[in-house]
């Protein structure tokens, strides 16, 4: 949706998906949303997170960043109805120069191996007047899950 993917400088800066500039901008929400599939591997019903590697590139933002996650599980037909949001983690805090992992938990009850999770990520950033770039960063997204 909002977020873009920014190579950096080939060979010394790790590429990420981030936001744009956001400083004086008040509050305002960016968006990604991808597909992810369950290994073949994954026991059904065991323990599956999605782990973002999330921070702020340059500044902090003055008064908070937040990456929140959701997930639903595909049915299989396009024009089925994809039931609701299986992550239980609240939005979690990114507002720091050094970036960090950060969980979310999807409930597995319903969960099986080879199933499809769309999901989509929302940065929360809220800066009032920096001086300098305040933009939100995330350099990595994994699957974590409970394997044979």
């Amino acid at each position: 949706d909002d977020l873009g993917l920014a190579g950096g400088t080939w060979g010394s800066a790790t590429p990420s998906v981030r936001t744009q500039d956001l400083k004086a901008a008040g509050a305002s929400s960016n968006y990604a949303r991808f597909l992810v599939q369950l290994p073949w591997e994954y026991v059904a019903g065991q323990a599956v997170k999605l782990r973002f590697k999330a921070g702020m590139i340059t500044t902090v933002a003055g008064t908070s960043a937040f990456l929140d996650c959701e997930a639903f599980k595909l049915q299989g037909d396009p024009d089925d109805a994809i039931g609701s949001d299986l992550v239980s983690t609240a939005q979690t805090t990114m507002n720091s120069l050094t970036f960090a992992d950060i969980d979310f938990t999807v409930t597995p009850t319903s969960l099986s191996p080879g199933d499809i999770l769309a999901v989509r990520i929302r940065t929360i950033v809220t800066d009032g007047a920096s001086g300098t770039a305040v933009i939100a960063g995330i350099t990595s997204a994994k699957l974590v899950c409970d394997v044979r």
